[in-house]
C-alpha cells in the first residue's frame, strides 16, 4: 500500500458479523495496513468514518439499511456500498459471545438459557434505546444467529456481499486481505500491520481467544451450547464449510471477487 493513501479517498463499506466473529481484528488490520478509518457503527460519532468502514452486527440487511438510516442520517452512504459478512465457526463464536455476555452484564447465564431464552437485544447492545423499526418481537439469541447467517448467506448466494471465514483469515491471512481490498476497490497491501495484537479482550480468565476451532478444547465445558449450536444451525454451519460431525471447517480457495467461492 503507497504510504501516501489518503483515507478520505476509500469508498464507504460496512463489516457485517455476528459478535465475537473477529470483526475487531479484521477492522484492526484493515485500518493498519490499508489504510481504511474503520468503527463501529454503534460509536458515539459513526458518521465521522467518512469513506471509511463501519461495522455492524445486523441480523438482517433490512435491519443494516435500518441501522445505517438511524445512525447516520444524512451522512448514510449513497449507491452500491460493499459488503464484508465475516463468519466464524458458530462453535466458537456462540461460546466466546455466552462468556462476554456473562462478563458484560455481570450475571449468572446457565447455557441452556442463553442459547433458547435470552433476548437477542439484551445480549448484543447495538439498540440501547429500542428505536428499530424492525425486528420489533422478541428473538432469541439462537434465532437471531439462524437469522443471520440464512439471510446473509442469501445475500452471499445472490453475489451482493463478500464472505470472509476468520478461519481463513487466520491461515491464508495475505491471500484473503488482497480479496478484501479488491473489493473495497483498493490496491493489495504491500505489508499487513496489527495480525499478533490481541483485540476485545474483555477479561484476563486464561481462556485462549480469537483461535480457530477453540471449541474442540471444551467440549465438556460448553457441552450445552456445542450440541445446542449443532441442532439450530447445523444446515447453515454445512453450508458456510463447518462440518457438524468431528473434523473442523473444510477449507475452500477464495477468489478476489465480490461473493464468489468454489
Amino acid at each position: 500500500m503507497d504510504a501516501d493513501h489518503d483515507r478520505g479517498a476509500v469508498k464507504p463499506s460496512f463489516l457485517v458479523s455476528f459478535p465475537r466473529s473477529g470483526s475487531n481484528f479484521l477492522q484492526n488490520v484493515l485500518s493498519k495496513s490499508c489504510q481504511v478509518a474503520a468503527r463501529s457503527i454503534y460509536a458515539a460519532n459513526p458518521a465521522e468514518v467518512e469513506g471509511g468502514n463501519l461495522k455492524s452486527h445486523a441480523p438482517t440487511p433490512e435491519y443494516l439499511a435500518d441501522e445505517v438510516t438511524r445512525r447516520l442520517g444524512d451522512a448514510a452512504p449513497q449507491g452500491h456500498v460493499p459488503v464484508i459478512w465475516l463468519v466464524r465457526d458458530p462453535r466458537d463464536a456462540m461460546i466466546s459471545f455466552y462468556e462476554y455476555s456473562r462478563h458484560r452484564l455481570g450475571m449468572e447465564l446457565d447455557q441452556t438459557r442463553f442459547c433458547t431464552d435470552f433476548d437477542w437485544f439484551l445480549a448484543a447492545p447495538i439498540d440501547r434505546t429500542c428505536e428499530r423499526r424492525t425486528l420489533q418481537s422478541p428473538l432469541t439469541v439462537m434465532e437471531a444467529y439462524r437469522l443471520h447467517l440464512a439471510r446473509w448467506q442469501q445475500e452471499h448466494a445472490a453475489g451482493r456481499v463478500l464472505l470472509v471465514r476468520y478461519e481463513e483469515l487466520l491461515v491464508r491471512t495475505e491471500e484473503v486481505f488482497a480479496a478484501i481490498a479488491g473489493a473495497l476497490g483498493l490496491p493489495a497491501p504491500n505489508r499487513l500491520e496489527g495480525i499478533e495484537e490481541k483485540v476485545s479482550q474483555y477479561s484476563d480468565d486464561g481462556r485462549a481467544r480469537g483461535t480457530s476451532g477453540a471449541w474442540k478444547q471444551h467440549r465438556e465445558t460448553y457441552a450445552e451450547i456445542i450440541a445446542r449450536v449443532e441442532a439450530a444451525l447445523g444446515s447453515e454451519m454445512e453450508c458456510l464449510g463447518y462440518l457438524v460431525s468431528p473434523g473442523g471447517a473444510k477449507p475452500w480457495r477464495w477468489l478476489p471477487r465480490l461473493g464468489r467461492r468454489d
